[in-house]
């Protein structure tokens, strides 16, 4: 069982940054602000770097950090036992909470970041601090990006642990 859970959360560790920084990436090239300027010039490229640095991250974070553990106890200290809908929506909350807090504030860190180290001498005179241009955009992406992570973790937890053979949810 050990192996099969180790087996679920690095492909979950896997998967899970693919999937959200193509998401948000999008986010931030449609209407975020500033951060969409430089992210709509090199979309490609900015999603690639981000996938790869977030996979990097989320699989270090994830060796140490309990994450996936945390769901569990979680179902544990509300009476909900496995398999079953309640218990793979509460095992991953913490996942998309995570997802939510680690990915919004990297990509939009990031995106940021590249508006402003792309911009002309003139046009960054006339940008906000990088505070003042990075909050908004995080704070955008809070809402969508913990509704798309619920959605993923949810759909992709029930169809790894069918594939690796855990108590599939009813």
């Amino acid at each position: 069982m050990k192996k099969k859970e180790r087996a679920m959360s690095l492909t979950m560790s896997i998967l899970m940054p693919i999937i959200m920084c193509f998401i948000v990436n999008y986010l931030v090239r449609h209407g975020n602000g500033p951060a969409a300027q430089s992210a709509a010039q090199t979309p490609l490229i900015n999603t690639i770097i981000s996938t790869a640095v977030t996979m990097v991250l989320c699989m270090i974070i994830t060796t140490f950090l309990p994450i996936g553990k945390l769901g569990r106890v979680l179902a544990k200290k509300l009476n909900v036992e496995p398999p079953g809908f309640k218990f793979m929506a509460l095992n991953t909350l913490p996942i998309s909470i995570f997802n939510t807090l680690f990915f919004s504030t990297l990509l939009s860190l990031f995106g940021v970041w590249q508006a402003r180290s792309h911009a002309s001498p003139e046009a960054l005179s006339h940008m906000p601090p990088f505070l003042a241009m990075w909050l908004p955009s995080w704070l955008g992406l809070l809402l969508p990006t913990l509704i798309i992570s619920c959605i993923i973790s949810l759909t992709l937890a029930s169809l790894v642990a069918s594939i690796i053979g855990l108590n599939r949810p009813e």
